[in-house]
């Protein structure tokens, strides 16, 4: 489709077993970033003007 993000992933060292930990898919930080609320951001030109801010899930 023209327009959407295009890109490719390589996945190694694949493991599907009990050494799977769900700490191993756990975010962290590695810098001083902090989380956004989106709601915080409406009515400011840091969105882009396609962007639409939908019900929480």
């Amino acid at each position: 489709m023209d327009g959407e993000p295009q890109y490719s992933i390589q996945v190694r060292d694949w493991k599907a077993d009990d050494a799977v930990a769900a700490t191993d898919f756990s975010f962290k930080n590695p810098t001083d970033a902090e989380k956004v609320d989106l709601k915080d951001l409406r009515g400011t030109d840091e969105l882009p003007e396609h962007f639409q801010i939908g019900e929480a899930q």
